[in-house]
């Protein structure tokens, strides 16, 4: 899917030294977080990590300032709409135990994989690279695109076994680097991650838990998703139910993602519904193209469905 380009030669290199300013700034803008991308994108390639490192903290710590920890979940009432803080605990499910947002490997994947984008298409601006970085880097720390429901629920079982023999919170154990590489990570912790990294790129995102997702011919089920607005737009973004493209004879995914209306925005982030229809490709045995069309209607938190149609168009 990803086939990146060789750098270009005669690309205006950066010093490292340019960025001693970095534990100085806030990044109070989107402009300025791509700026800063973008200078590290300049430096030689021997000294980006370090200094995406560096940039990483800065913005996180920045970021931290503005918001506190708190319980997420699959039965919150409200989207969340700042930077998920590094110790809230995020709740698959009542019964089980937390896991934090506290690894900023998920920062670093964003920003390689931006870079990754940015030196195989030199000509697009970061803006129309970022939706689809945000879905590799997701990828990329996951390691997978769709997860495994059956280990996932294994795993958090184990995350919620009391060790008695040890003088700890049973909250203190658990991470989002508990799923990473494992390639079982379903909906929370993909949307979770997708909204903080949407955030630390300066955009206004909302992380929305529903318990009434619906798959055509399905009965309603929990499910987590993300509304980000950009500067032309807000857009549904679901990393999980991801779409599946031929081209050239291989199959090419992309991240669920459409354009809303204000309308439709303001429903998702309330009690309201909002149907898509996704459009998935996949090469069949006698080599031509098969496409499959399904229905998804995604709600607000805390909502149900009423059976209004609201239909609307991926976004391109």
């Amino acid at each position: 899917m990803n086939k990146v380009a060789q750098q270009e030669t005669g690309q205006k290199m950066v010093s490292a030294t340019q960025f001693g300013h970095l534990q100085r700034r806030s990044f109070d803008s989107r402009e300025e977080v791509f700026a800063e991308i973008e200078k590290i994108f300049k430096l030689p390639a021997g000294e980006r990590n370090a200094e995406i490192d560096k940039f990483i903290e800065a913005r996180v710590q920045h970021l931290v300032e503005g918001t506190s920890p708190h319980p997420i979940g699959l039965f919150s009432d409200h989207a969340e709409s700042k930077f998920i803080h590094p110790q809230s605990n995020i709740k698959p499910a009542a019964l089980y135990a937390g896991y934090k947002m506290n690894d900023n490997d998920v920062y670093k994947m964003l920003i390689t994989a931006i870079i990754d984008y940015k030196e195989a298409y030199p000509k697009n601006e970061l803006p129309a690279i970022v939706p689809h970085a945000i879905f590799l880097a997701q990828y990329m720390y996951f390691g997978s695109y769709s997860g495994n429901d059956h280990a996932r629920v294994a795993l958090v079982t184990q995350m919620s076994v009391v060790d008695v023999t040890k003088d700890q919170d049973l909250e203190d154990f658990f991470s989002i680097a508990d799923f990473k590489g494992k390639g079982i990570a379903v909906c929370l912790e993909r949307a979770a991650a997708v909204h903080n990294m949407a955030t630390f790129l300066g955009y206004q995102s909302h992380l929305i838990n529903t318990l009434n997702f619906i798959v055509e011919g399905h009965e309603p089920s929990g499910h987590a998703f993300v509304v980000i607005d950009t500067a032309h737009g807000s857009i549904l973004y679901d990393p999980l139910n991801f779409t599946s493209k031929a081209e050239d004879g291989e199959i090419v995914y992309r991240p669920g993602m459409y354009r809303l209306t204000a309308e439709q925005r303001g429903k998702l982030l309330t009690n309201g519904s909002v149907e898509v229809t996704v459009v998935n490709e996949h090469i069949g045995d006698d080599g031509k193209i098969v496409s499959k069309s399904t229905k998804l209607t995604y709600s607000g938190p805390d909502s149900w469905y009423d059976g209004e149609e609201n239909s609307i168009k991926p976004a391109v």
